[in-house]
Formats: structure tokens, sequence, C-alpha cells
């Protein structure tokens, strides 16, 4: 004789309790941020005093191809316009090298002379925010 005993499988339910709790702590938390939010946003007359703005400093590029010519704002160039480029705008920025930043973009294939010597007068007239860029490598 042949008994068979069918076993019986649970239900398979879901717990729906930690996600409700979870739901609930998200509403108390975006209630408390709109409060704040709107505490920050609370129209104030502030009181006048005289000052500057603070202004973030200008960026010049400069670009130098693989046979050594500078280019700035798509004019071709050598070191010496570049240097007396560069000097003119720190003069119309009130003669303050900090008002600029120098982002020089070099083409691989150049060699290091233009670059070096751009730099050095580049700090010879006091500008201390000079960028060399690279193209990052993937995975790099």
């Amino acid at each position: 004789m042949r008994l068979s005993r069918q076993r019986k499988r649970p239900d398979v339910a879901f717990n729906m309790t930690p996600m409700i709790d979870i739901v609930f702590l998200l509403i108390i938390f975006f209630m408390t941020v709109s409060q704040i939010t709107r505490v920050n946003e609370e129209p104030v007359e502030l009181p006048l005093q005289e000052g500057v703005e603070d202004v973030e400093p200008e960026t010049y590029t400069v670009n130098i191809r693989s046979d050594g010519t500078i280019v700035i704002s798509g004019r071709e160039t050598d070191i010496s316009e570049a240097v007396l480029f560069i000097g003119q705008e720190i003069a119309a920025k009130g003669g303050d090298p900090a008002a600029l930043r120098v982002l020089i973009r070099c083409d691989r294939r150049a060699t290091t002379d233009a670059p070096n010597e751009l730099v050095r007068r580049l700090v010879d007239l006091g500008v201390r925010q000079v960028r060399v860029t690279v193209q990052a490598t993937p995975g790099g």
C-alpha cells in the first residue's frame, strides 16, 4: 500500500511592515525639510553697507599647437604677445593678477619649451592661477 504524504507548502508572503515604517519616516523627513526651506526663503530686508561683490577670476584660455604656435582668443601670437595680452588684462582688472586665471591647453605633440616659457613669464607677471589641461584616460 502506497501512502502519499503531501507536504503543505508554506504561503509566501511579503512582510510590509518595514516598508510602511520607511514610508512614514520619509514623510516626516520631507515635512521637516519643507519647513526649513520656508524659513530660509522668508523675505528679509537686509541692511545696506558699502562693499564689493565677490567676483570669480576671469579665465583666459591659451592654446599651444603642435608646432609651438600660441593661440589666444582665436588669434595666433608668440610668447611675447601672449604675455603682453595677459599683462594688459591684468591692468584692466586694476593691476590685480589674482583677478584672472590662465588655462593652458597644449597639444601633446608639442615640445615643452613654449608652455614652460609661458608659465615662467606669467609667474613673473604675478599670475599664480595657471592651470595646464590634460585629457583623462579611461580607467585611470
